[in-house]
């Protein structure tokens, strides 16, 4: 070894003193991955998901993770109605249940889903005003490596900051065990938590962590424009609840893989417009493209 190389070595640079090649040249493809809370089957819920099926259309997503997704076998599912429409692959895990029908986690893929598993989160001692609360794991066989892709629905008591701290700590816990040596793991889902929360800090790195947690990139601050609230007032769903207008849904990813993958290069919210003149859901949908 040279001297140059061995101080390019130490110093973990190319010998332009640019950052180490791992990133370099840049991947320029994108996987597009969208997340939605469907709210159930609340409301007219017959219109909202004919708003909800058109948004999605219109997005064309690769991978797309519901939550409070309402199964009812006598009818079909919203995923399964969804996944036959786009001619995508589609894997269920119920978690609740409301106004007497199965809801869950949906994960519906442009490629082959080749694995799924699940896992209980805690719940506060007052469980009886919470929903069952989980995470749900999909491994994805996309075209250039397999893609982890996790969703969760946590606690959405206002209180909550410390059980939603710990079923994050729980969720990074079992991201571990599913992990890809492709592509960073993919967390989506409704966290009920605004930035400012020191659940979503802990995740992002921003305040103490848990040993081992891994710290995960915001793809709404790292490529999105504005406050992309995602429970607002200017939704008519959500205008009613009387709560304040905040940011509580999430694309995170993990530390970009060689090439950036996984770095998110732009993000927006949808289903913010009405269609037909009915808005989808209560949440609005986030939609990112990373680098895959």
């Amino acid at each position: 070894m040279t001297a140059n190389e061995s101080k390019v070595s130490r110093r973990g640079v190319d010998s332009d003193d640019l950052p180490s090649a791992a990133f370099r040249p840049l991947i320029e493809t994108t996987v597009n991955v969208l997340t939605w809370n469907v709210w159930h089957r609340f409301g007219p819920w017959e219109r909202r998901y004919g708003a909800i099926s058109h948004t999605i259309r219109q997005c064309q997503p690769d991978i797309a993770t519901l939550q409070e997704a309402p199964i009812w076998p006598e009818e079909g599912t919203l995923p399964d109605n969804l996944a036959a429409d786009l001619g995508m692959h589609m894997h269920y895990s119920p978690y609740a249940t409301a106004l007497g029908v199965e809801m869950g986690f949906a994960i519906l893929s442009r490629w082959p889903i080749v694995a799924t598993a699940s896992a209980l989160l805690p719940v506060p001692p007052s469980a009886e005003q919470e929903w069952g609360r989980s995470v749900f794991m999909a491994q994805i066989a996309g075209p250039r490596g397999v893609i982890p892709v996790f969703t969760t629905h946590l606690s959405f008591i206002p209180e909550g900051s410390a059980i939603r701290s710990a079923q994050l700590a729980a969720v990074s816990e079992f991201m571990q065990r599913h992990t890809s040596p492709d592509f960073p793991p993919i967390l989506t889902g409704d966290f009920n938590a605004d930035p400012s929360c020191d659940e979503i800090r802990m995740i992002t790195g921003r305040t103490q962590m848990p040993p081992g947690m891994q710290v995960m990139v915001d793809a709404w601050e790292a490529a999105g424009n504005g406050p992309g609230a995602t429970w607002s007032n200017d939704n008519p769903w959500a205008h009613h609840a009387l709560e304040l207008t905040r940011r509580i849904d999430y694309i995170l990813v993990g530390k970009p893989f060689r090439g950036g993958a996984g770095h998110p290069v732009a993000t927006r919210l949808e289903g913010v417009e009405p269609y037909q003149e009915i808005v989808g859901s209560d949440h609005y949908a986030v939609l990112a493209a990373l680098r895959y």
